[in-house]
């Protein structure tokens, strides 16, 4: 069975995070793995479970995760690109229609590097498996605050059981606007 957990003090903006070699995909404890993840997810051409697509025409990771994250940060684009001689991915973080190139996750800021994690994991869990996140709300304002919660309510009607740690009523919030 999967288990995902995500601790309190995850990694920060991080330009290249390492790959990872795990039996399913995952973001790693602290997230250190995210750019992995979500570049592993695009190339098996991963599909989210139907309780989980924002956009309907389609059920591929890469758009619901631009759709879950854009709700917390609107038009967010995440780019990555593998680095196999040094065992590395490098992570980008643009703006959808933008005429400027895409940001070095360092240059955006706590808030994405700390949610993205969270968004993942969520979509990549399995019906069955199991996600534990500590302090979903770091680094985030009121309002994405309680889209996490949001999100996390949808995570678990899709029959993931999520255990959540939090000091935010705004999540709470958002899992009683989900319920």
């Amino acid at each position: 069975q999967e288990f995902h957990y995500l601790i309190a003090e995850r990694v920060g903006p991080r330009d290249l995070q390492p790959m990872a070699d795990q039996q399913f995909i995952s973001c790693g404890f602290a997230g250190e793995f995210t750019a992995f993840a979500i570049s592993q997810a695009e190339a098996e051409s991963k599909m989210v479970a139907e309780a989980l697509r924002l956009e309907p025409d389609s059920g591929l990771f890469r758009v619901q995760l631009e759709a879950w994250m854009g709700r917390l940060v609107p038009g967010v684009q995440i780019f990555t690109r593998h680095f196999t001689d040094i065992n590395r991915v490098q992570m980008a973080i643009g703006r959808r229609g933008a005429t400027v190139p895409a940001l070095p996750p360092a240059n955006t800021g706590f808030g994405i590097s700390y949610a993205l994690p969270v968004v993942v994991s969520g979509l990549l869990a399995a019906p069955g498996s199991m996600l534990i996140v500590e302090n979903p709300e770091a680094h985030l304002h009121p309002g994405a605050q309680t889209g996490v919660g949001i999100f996390l309510a949808s995570v678990a009607a899709a029959g993931v059981q999520v255990l959540v740690e939090t000091h935010s009523e705004n999540v709470l919030n958002g899992v009683r606007l989900a319920a």
